[in-house]
């Protein structure tokens, strides 16, 4: 015969029942934050040229200020160049014109100097004198026209040193000649050479006083 279960001594036995009790599970409630101040941050970015692009800038600039300054050079010489020429030109003639007035004076002085006829001459003394005035303002003239500054000028003031001569050389040759027993017909003849010889003179001086006293040429 089988043992039997030994019975279990029952809650009502023992004592009060006591009920299970459950475990407790907290939950928790998530807290939300408070909103914070969003702070945005704007970064300002300075873009600076690379050395090449300041390089290219910098070449470039000096390239137009060279054009410029080319170019201001070539007007400054077209425009220059002419007018310092015609100032010099001026100034050289305006110098030649005062030395080609003086000559004229000396060159009428010296004619008045001069007899009217080879009858005149009757001191030898003097009129040595005066050969040798006349041969020096001849040589003066003739310097006055080497120095001239063109060909009108030039040949103006040799006119006039070979007038000068020719009518000293005249008279000299009409008083070498009275003395003798030479034809009426060559003594006239003599005479109306001083005369022309006189006049040939007479329109040298004019022309080179008025070429003395004209503008620029």
């Amino acid at each position: 015969m089988l043992p039997s279960r030994t019975a279990q001594p029952s809650a009502s036995a023992t004592g009060p029942a006591v009920a299970p009790t459950r475990p407790s599970i907290a939950v928790s409630t998530p807290q939300r934050a408070a909103p914070s101040a969003v702070v945005v941050s704007v970064t300002t970015t300075t873009v600076t040229p690379t050395s090449a692009a300041t390089a290219s800038i910098d070449s470039g600039s000096t390239s137009s200020g060279w054009i410029v300054a080319g170019v201001v050079l070539v007007l400054a010489l077209a425009i220059g160049i002419p007018l310092v020429a015609r100032h010099r030109r001026q100034q050289r003639w305006q110098d030649w014109q005062q030395q080609a007035k003086e000559a004229v004076v000396a060159g009428r002085s010296t004619e008045h100097l001069l007899p009217i006829s080879p009858n005149d001459i009757d001191d030898l003394g003097e009129w040595e004198d005066i050969g040798h005035q006349v041969e020096q303002v001849a040589r003066r003239l003739d310097a006055v026209a080497d120095s001239a500054p063109n060909a009108a000028g030039n040949a103006a003031a040799h006119d006039v040193a070979k007038a000068l001569r020719e009518l000293s050389f005249t008279l000299e040759y009409g008083r070498t000649v009275q003395g003798g027993e030479r034809p009426m017909a060559d003594l006239v003849g003599i005479e109306v050479a001083v005369h022309d010889r006189r006049d040939d003179l007479e329109v040298a001086l004019a022309d080179l006083d008025e070429l003395s006293g004209d503008p620029v040429h």
